[in-house]
């Protein structure tokens, strides 16, 4: 997904420099989002903050506090100016080429959210409304259960569950060593 927001983000850069302007803000926004409403004035917007979009589903009520509480950003919708378009459309490169290889092993809206907190952008939510249009209420609820699930397992369950069992093994060596030299120290005496 990055490799491809960043391919795209690739040509809008080439268009620009064939015709010699630059774009104020950039927005991306995946190909099945439908945008049912966009009460924005860009004017009052500053290039320098990234900005989201709220997914509005019956449902599932409001995802961006959902989101913030499981440390994930919405990677289907968001628009700022090209100093933090540069950034975040060029993700692919950073998380490919980071030393961090947990980066590549977490969900897309995890890999956002912890690029946008290492690089300290300034977020907003903006009176932006979408929807994808190939779910239903009900499906897009199960989808990101199942995706959100999948993501705590793999993240942080599955590195506190890890953690945790290495934690049992040292405490049962140490119980078990305390043991075996209170007995041999009582068979001595």
């Amino acid at each position: 997904m990055w490799y491809k927001i960043q391919k795209g983000y690739e040509q809008i850069k080439e268009y620009e420099n064939i015709n010699n302007f630059k774009y104020d803000f950039y927005i991306r926004c995946r190909y099945d989002v439908l945008i049912r409403s966009f009460n924005v004035d860009f004017n009052q917007l500053n290039k320098n903050t990234l900005y989201f979009g709220e997914k509005e589903y019956v449902v599932v009520l409001s995802l961006k506090y959902w989101q913030s509480a499981f440390g994930a950003n919405s990677d289907e919708f968001f628009l700022s100016g090209e100093k933090n378009m540069n950034i975040y459309c060029n993700a692919y490169d950073l998380i490919s080429q980071s030393n961090n290889k947990c980066m590549e092993k977490q969900l897309s809206e995890q890999q956002f959210n912890n690029l946008i907190q290492f690089m300290y952008t300034d977020t907003q939510y903006l009176d932006i409304k979408y929807r994808w249009v190939c779910f239903s209420d009900i499906d897009c609820f199960w989808y990101h259960r199942d995706k959100t699930l999948k993501g705590i397992y793999n993240g942080p369950i599955k590195t506190a569950v890890i953690s945790g069992l290495k934690y049992i093994v040292v405490i049962f060596i140490i119980v078990i060593s305390y043991e075996m030299i209170r007995k041999y120290v009582n068979v001595k005496n």
